[in-house]
């Protein structure tokens, strides 16, 4: 989520996506241009040139989905990677190798170290963190602090409410489109998920008739009023579990 992240990320990009530019511009041949070359990776061109434009022409937005346009970007380096693969199979240079390997290893490292960190900092986000919320009643998602490394990486968190618990949780999951999970039950009995809570820092619209929130951050000024009557059952660092108190 800063210049760092962009500048690495530029890096690997580039780092798969020049070698096959470059291969492709050494083997145009006036006259001939590409065709040895396409006919060779012809179905993966077809991914490849798929893809690219499913990322250049979705929308940012559109009405009970996600932002779908920026899921292509991964085929679009996935088609690169094959189509290198096949362009430079035959290649037995040493620097090649050792570059290819030395990339591959920090990009690795760099992810290793991304999850371990944030292990250690999510450590008390356990099953138990769930074990008083009664599963047949709706937890609410309150996830105002949603970022990590600068990126939104816990907004769906209340669904482990559903995995270890097989409780009920406002999730945005069963009101996308693409999905294979459909809401059965109205607003009324359970609320729609503001994933973007957060941002707005407001108190969703009809969590009010909820008994237990899982929240992570402080309430913000404009809603502390809405929490009266909410204790702490359960807290891990950020992460706190309110009921109604009886």
């Amino acid at each position: 989520g800063s210049w760092v992240g962009l500048a690495l990320a530029l890096f690997f990009s580039m780092a798969i996506i020049m070698p096959v530019v470059l291969h492709l511009l050494k083997s145009y041949q006036p006259g001939n241009g590409l065709a040895r070359v396409n006919k060779e990776i012809g179905y993966l061109v077809i991914f490849l040139a798929a893809s690219l434009l499913c990322y250049l022409v979705l929308p940012d937005k559109l009405t009970g989905q996600g932002i779908l346009y920026q899921r292509f970007s991964v085929f679009v380096l996935l088609g690169m990677l094959f189509i290198g693969s096949v362009l430079y199979s035959n290649a037995n240079a040493s620097w090649s190798k050792i570059a290819l390997a030395s990339i591959t290893f920090l990009h690795c490292a760099l992810w290793g170290g991304y999850f371990y960190e944030f292990d250690q900092q999510n450590k008390g986000f356990q099953k138990e963190l769930f074990s008083d919320v009664s599963p047949d009643q709706v937890l609410g998602g309150l996830i105002y602090d949603y970022e990590y490394r600068g990126r939104p990486v816990y907004i769906h968190f209340p669904s482990y409410h559903i995995v270890w618990n097989q409780g009920i949780t406002t999730t945005k999951l069963i009101d996308f489109r693409f999905g294979t999970i459909r809401r059965r039950a109205d607003a009324r009995q359970l609320p729609f998920y503001h994933e973007w809570v957060g941002k707005d820092a407001t108190f969703p619209e009809g969590y009010h008739t909820l008994e237990y929130f899982l929240l992570r951050g402080d309430e913000p000024a404009s809603a502390k009023n809405m929490f009266h009557g909410y204790e702490t059952v359960k807290q891990a660092e950020k992460w706190k579990i309110l009921r109604l108190s009886k």
